[in-house]
């Protein structure tokens, strides 16, 4: 959650305990607790991640993740990469690419203009962090 709220600039949107009902989610059973978090990004096309922490029962730590077939890339975007790039370097996140530059084919064909980055979280998820120009 910090990570999120330090570096990335996410706010909580939602923060509650819950009971599990023993449906709907795959690792947690009826009468388990869990803590879920909602992080709410700045980006106006709606940017969210929630957060799930296992309270009782407490679930092992997961081994180191390494990147594989089907792993999944969260996308977001920012205002100001120069800054989440500086706040992932004094946190000490893993980043794999520095802020550089390229160019998109649009969804109206067009070329688009990018910066991007990408860094792993603390759990070793993938994040690719965009920016739009202007």
């Amino acid at each position: 959650m910090a990570f999120y709220r330090d570096v990335l600039g996410f706010t909580a949107a939602f923060d509650q305990e819950i009971t599990m009902a023993g449906a709907g989610y795959p690792a947690a059973g009826a009468g388990d607790r869990v803590r879920l978090v909602m992080m709410q990004g700045k980006d106006p096309a709606g940017s969210m991640i929630g957060l799930l922490e296992h309270l009782e029962p407490r679930l092992p730590e997961p081994d180191k993740r390494a990147v594989g077939i089907g792993d999944s890339v969260i996308v977001m975007h920012t205002e100001d990469l120069n800054r989440v790039h500086r706040e992932c370097e004094a946190s000490g996140a893993r980043i794999f690419s520095q802020p550089h530059a390229f160019t998109i084919t649009g969804a109206d064909g067009k070329p688009a203009q990018m910066q991007s980055m990408t860094i792993f979280d603390p759990d070793g998820f993938i994040l690719e962090v965009n920016q739009r120009p202007g």
